[in-house]
């Protein structure tokens, strides 16, 4: 399998791949956990890039290996791979030393960002879970992180080790997200994923209906008040006053699925009646 083919494609939405793990960890601002949620599901497109971007991107890569192998004085092959633990884990590696178990990660980055990594000489933030997500699913020793700058010709070389701590963080919030995949349950949305409304007319609606919203809240409030207090002076189990009859009832509780022994290894999704679309209003409460 080549990277870059529709095969390649189809086997990265099958699975969560290292460029996937900023995102789950939340600090990739391109992408929300609902909009890689919705591609691993095959409802989005999963490349939005154009094929000159594309294009572009991997003969830079391509250029990049090459002077990382003169450096180095060493092949450093594509690869792609699985963690045999949890198979949905993989990576599509820029470079791998299979003999000292060494990866390749290399980055096109601006003239501003390349100095700023060559001073720190730390790999940038958003860029940390992948490189983590890559030793996790190899076990290899660590990364060698190649940023590269084409038009300068200018590079800077940062190594990264495992960080077992936040490789056991990842790999819970990765299984987390997994299972919403499996289960075609959404993640909880981000502010990211809502698209802010120009229409005035939608607008002024919106705002006749906090209106409406904050009014029937107060009543039913009110309303629970006033249950309180009469259920507090009534001593008979069932009463009448007028139109309003008032008695107390009683009903079976619900039955617990996932404590039934026989239900435990049994598959219920294919038992899963069609999803239902509907619309759920939400009114955000103001910090005090």
């Amino acid at each position: 399998m080549q990277q870059g083919t529709s095969q390649w494609l189809m086997w990265r939405r099958a699975g969560l791949g290292a460029s996937d793990a900023p995102v789950i960890m939340g600090i990739y601002t391109y992408k929300t956990p609902f909009q890689l949620w919705e591609e691993k599901l095959g409802r989005e497109c999963q490349e939005k890039k154009n094929q000159f971007i594309l294009d572009k991107g991997h003969t830079i890569e391509k250029r990049a290996r090459l002077l990382y192998e003169i450096l180095n004085d060493k092949p450093m092959p594509p690869a792609l791979v699985e963690y045999a633990k949890m198979p949905f884990l993989r990576a599509s590696l820029d470079g791998y030393d299979a003999e000292k178990n060494i990866i390749l990660e290399i980055k096109y980055v601006g003239k501003k960002e390349l100095q700023e990594i060559r001073d720190s000489g730390k790999i940038p933030e958003r860029y940390y879970p992948q490189v983590q997500h890559q030793l996790l699913v190899t076990g290899a020793k660590c990364v060698d992180f190649f940023a590269y700058n084409d038009e300068l010709d200018s590079y800077t070389l940062v190594k990264c080790e495992p960080d077992n701590d936040y490789i056991h963080l990842l790999v819970e919030k990765e299984r987390e997200f997994w299972q919403l995949v499996q289960k075609q349950t959404a993640p909880e949305l981000t502010e990211k994923d809502y698209v802010f409304i120009q229409d005035q007319e939608a607008q002024f609606l919106i705002d006749q209906w906090i209106f409406k919203k904050k009014l029937l809240d107060k009543i039913a409030e009110e309303e629970q008040a006033l249950k309180k207090q009469i259920l507090e002076k009534i001593k008979e189990p069932r009463v009448k006053f007028g139109l309003v009859k008032i008695s107390r009832q009683k009903r079976a509780g619900n039955i617990d699925y996932k404590i039934i022994p026989e239900l435990q290894n049994l598959d219920l999704e294919k038992y899963r009646k069609p999803e239902i679309v509907y619309w759920r209003f939400d009114l955000e409460k103001k910090a005090e």
